[in-house]
C-alpha cells in the first residue's frame, strides 16, 4: 500500500464566490479539451473537482451535483489510463465500459442499488485517456447524500446530494467531501475527472479544512476499499 495525499485540483471550478455556497454554471473547459488533441475539438467538457480556494488553504470548495428521486440523468468521467500519469504507478490499466462507478452513501458508508450507473457508452479514446458517458438513475426513495467511487479510485470526488434543498443543506455531512488527510491505495490507481453532469443543478459549497474522518464513509474512502 502506498500513502498518498487526498487529490484535490489547483483550479476551482467555474462560478462566482460567494459565502457561504456560489452558484456553478456549467461551461466548456477549452483548455482541458485542447489537451486533449485536435480530435477532442468538438467536445464540450468541464472539469468538475474539489479544489483549494487559491484566497484560503485551510478550506475546500467541494462541487455538489442535485438530483429530484426517481429522475435520471447523464455524467461523464475521463480516465487517464496512461501509465505514466501521475498518481498511477502500477502497470498500465485499462478502464472497460463494464467497470462502472458506484455510490456511497454518506455518512453510513453503505453500498446499495438506490442510485446507479449504467454500463459506460465511449465519448472519446486516446493511448491515455478514456471518456465514458453514464446514465445515472435515481430511485424514488434515493434521497440522501452519495460519494462517488470511480473504478480504480483513490482520492474524493464531488458530491451527490438526491433530494436536498439547496439552501438547505447538512454541512455536518459534507464535512466527509472536506477530508485532506492520507489516502491509502494499492498501486493501480487510475486518476479520474467527472468532466461532465447532464441536468444534473451543481453548487460550489466552501468547507473547512477535515483532517479527520468523522463517519465510516470517510474511513473507506481513505483506505479506498472499495
Amino acid at each position: 500500500m502506498v500513502a498518498i495525499g487526498a487529490l484535490f485540483a489547483a483550479e476551482a471550478a467555474a462560478g462566482t464566490q460567494t459565502a457561504p455556497y456560489a452558484i456553478h454554471t456549467p461551461t466548456c473547459d477549452a483548455q482541458l479539451t485542447s489537451q486533449l488533441g485536435t480530435a477532442a475539438k468538438e467536445l464540450c467538457l468541464e472539469s468538475v473537482k474539489i479544489s483549494v480556494p487559491p484566497s484560503n488553504s485551510s478550506e475546500v470548495t467541494v462541487p455538489v451535483m442535485f438530483m429530484k428521486p426517481g429522475s435520471s440523468t447523464t455524467m461523464e468521467i475521463l480516465y487517464v489510463v496512461g501509465s505514466e500519469s501521475q498518481g498511477h504507478i502500477g502497470p498500465k490499466a485499462t478502464v472497460e465500459s463494464t467497470n462502472v462507478p458506484l455510490w456511497m452513501s454518506v455518512p453510513t458508508g453503505k453500498l446499495g442499488m438506490l442510485v446507479t450507473f449504467s454500463k459506460g457508452q465511449e465519448v472519446f479514446q486516446s493511448t491515455t485517456v478514456v471518456i465514458y458517458r453514464y446514465t445515472v438513475t435515481a430511485s424514488n426513495d434515493s434521497e440522501g447524500y452519495y460519494a462517488l467511487l470511480p473504478p480504480y479510485y483513490a482520492g474524493v470526488y464531488p458530491a451527490l446530494a438526491v433530494g436536498a434543498d439547496p439552501n438547505n443543506l447538512n454541512l455536518t455531512t459534507l464535512s466527509t467531501w472536506a477530508y485532506t488527510g492520507v489516502i491509502e491505495t494499492a498501486e493501480s490507481t487510475v486518476p479520474s475527472t467527472v468532466v461532465g453532469t447532464g441536468s444534473m443543478g451543481v453548487l460550489n459549497v466552501t468547507l473547512p479544512n477535515s483532517p479527520q474522518c468523522q463517519n465510516a464513509a470517510c474511513n473507506l474512502i481513505s483506505k479506498s476499499l472499495f
